[in-house]
Formats: C-alpha cells, sequence, structure tokens
C-alpha cells in the first residue's frame, strides 16, 4: 500500500498474535569487505553500505540480506519513528529449512512482561526499529 509522500508500507492483512511470524526477509546474501583487511588502493567499494534494504546477519563477518533490487514485501516495512509510538514487529535471525541457510523473519513483538503488545489487528501498518545503526550511518552522510 501507498503512503503520502511516495511512501510505500506494509499492512496486515488479519489479526496477528504477539510472537507470530509474519513473513522471511529475503533478498541478495552478500559478504561486504572487510576495512580493517583491505588495502584502500584496492578501491574495493562496499555496494551494500548505502542501501535502504540491508539487513545484517552476522555484523562481525559482514554479512548481510539487501533486498534493494529483489526480495519479498517485507522489504516495504517502515521505521516507527514518526509513524507510532513503537514498532510492533521485529526482525529475528531464522534458519530457512528449504535453503540451508541463516536468514531474517519479520515477527510480531511478543506481549512482553507487563502484557501492553497485543500483537497487530488487520488493517495496521507493521513497524519495526531500524535500529541506531541505520539511523547514524544516514546522518553521517548529511542526510
Amino acid at each position: 500500500m501507498f503512503l503520502p509522500n511516495g511512501q510505500s508500507g506494509l499492512f496486515a492483512s488479519m489479526d496477528l498474535k504477539p510472537g507470530t511470524f509474519i513473513l522471511q526477509y529475503l533478498g541478495e546474501i552478500h559478504c561486504s569487505p572487510d576495512p580493517r583487511h583491505s588495502n584502500p588502493e584496492d578501491n574495493i567499494a562496499d555496494t551494500h553500505s548505502t542501501s535502504n534494504y540491508d539487513l545484517s546477519l552476522d555484523r562481525e563477518l559482514g554479512i548481510g540480506v539487501d533486498a534493494d533490487k529483489a526480495g519479498t514485501e517485507a522489504r516495504f516495512i517502515n521505521d516507527y519513528r514518526g509513524v507510532a509510538e513503537r514498532p510492533n514487529a521485529e526482525f529475528k535471525e531464522i534458519w530457512d529449512e528449504r535453503r540451508g541457510e541463516r536468514g531474517m523473519g519479520v515477527f510480531v513483538l511478543p506481549e512482553g512482561r507487563k502484557g501492553k503488545n497485543k500483537g497487530i489487528r488487520k488493517g495496521e501498518e507493521i513497524l519495526v526499529s531500524y535500529g541506531r545503526g541505520f539511523w547514524g550511518a544516514r546522518k553521517d552522510d548529511g542526510e
């Protein structure tokens, strides 16, 4: 579904209970060059470093999944900031049995100790927290 200002979002097509798996975040699995072990003269650019659709699978190894060019509807999930008081979903690592590899999934946030999270209602936008790293990288770029 399209939002104002040409943005897209992902909305629940049915009520989703806390802890429910929503869908897998698919895209290009990649290994980013490690600046600690590469020679600047080699001019190896990390083509995923500026992608708005790149999620880290293993920060230490520089492995990620980038849905910039291809992926599931999960790529349209927005950050909660400016939309809601808090996120209602989260990215969590999963094991993809079919592919035999690690991956990233989207889950409704669990209920929590105080029972505040009641899940996601049909028609509600699915929102996550992109995290400080995402916004910090964009702030450093002057955006």
